[in-house]
């Protein structure tokens, strides 16, 4: 992997803003199409959403889905972290403790949405200054996203089953998935296409899977935010090998490319705030050990049940200790 430019630093916020978005189910994941409820319940608009101890909550792409950013947003991921996680136990506590929360990027047993529609997402939004900054930022996220999809790779499983691909929410979007069919059969999406103008003065990054709990979102940020700020963190910008190493990290998640990985966490650890260096080792664990997608592919091929590897998840999300992190 080789830097082919060394271009200046584009300016980037510290914190770029975060839309996470997590299914209603109940005990037993089924999802639950509530949405609107919830909002009416917690006395905000269906539509629209509101804000709620520093948390706007929304409703989310599906029925089942509700969303959530800080608003406004804390000047610090920590500070942030605290905000979203006052949203996540509002809803929680919601008529009566309803609710099983789970984030992932494809609900893992929700059978008949097919394609897209069964996908949601950590969205990222950076804001930029001119046009120059924002084609500079453009260009750099592109070549940084086989590897943000690498680390945040958790969606191995599709309508119950496993499924060959990491992250098989990217394979789904591309369209031409037969419903039904296995999506681990599609081909990787344009990385392009993962990267939004949104208005002038705003990207937004839709190819992070990983919403495990609160904390692991933040990490996510906080590694891109570091690569971002460095002047150049050595990632490859020819089209052509980021559409080839974005296959590779959808169908396999970090195993194929964790040397290009560690040394993208060194550049990041070297241009962290200290703030962000706080989140860092999470990502750090999931290059060592493998994204949240091996790991659950390596327990399930061991025999364990899916129901109680989604227990963990929900564990997880509740309590904010990322897998593999716990104590």
């Amino acid at each position: 992997m080789t830097g082919m430019d060394s271009p200046p630093p584009a300016p980037v916020p510290r914190a770029p803003q975060t839309l996470h978005h997590f299914s209603l189910n109940n005990p037993a994941l089924q999802p639950l199409p509530e949405a609107e409820h919830l909002l009416r319940d917690l006395g905000r608009d269906p539509v629209r959403g509101g804000i709620l101890h520093g948390t706007r909550i929304l409703r989310g792409p599906l029925p089942h889905v509700v969303g959530i950013r800080a608003e406004p947003p804390g000047e610090t991921l920590t500070g942030r972290e605290g905000q979203l996680l006052e949203g996540i136990m509002a809803i929680q506590h919601a008529r009566a403790g309803r609710y099983t929360l789970l984030g992932l990027g494809m609900h893992p047993i929700l059978k008949g949405e097919g394609g897209a529609a069964n996908s949601q997402c950590l969205r990222i939004r950076v804001i930029y200054g001119t046009e120059d900054e924002g084609e500079e930022l453009f260009r750099k996220i592109l070549s940084l996203l086989p590897y943000l999809v690498a680390v945040s790779a958790a969606s191995p499983f599709v309508e119950g089953r496993l499924e060959p691909a990491a992250d098989n929410r990217l394979l789904q979007m591309t369209g031409d998935i037969p419903p039904i069919a296995g999506a681990g059969a599609g081909t990787a999406p344009d990385a392009a296409s993962l990267v939004k103008r949104l208005s002038p003065g705003c990207l937004e990054i839709r190819a992070l899977d990983e919403q495990e709990c609160i904390h692991s979102d933040l990490a996510m940020v906080a590694f891109l935010a570091a690569l971002l700020r460095h002047p150049d963190p050595g990632a490859d910008r020819d089209e052509g090998v980021i559409a080839g190493l974005l296959g590779t990290a959808i169908q396999h998640g970090t195993s194929r490319i964790q040397p290009e990985l560690e040394r993208l966490m060194e550049a990041a650890r070297g241009s962290a705030t200290r703030d962000e260096r706080r989140f860092l080792p999470v990502v750090a664990r999931r290059i060592e050990g493998g994204s949240l997608a091996e790991t659950l592919r390596d327990r399930s091929v061991t025999g364990e049940p899916l129901g109680d590897i989604l227990a963990d998840l929900v564990f997880c999300l509740k309590t904010n200790l990322p897998s593999g992190m716990v104590g």
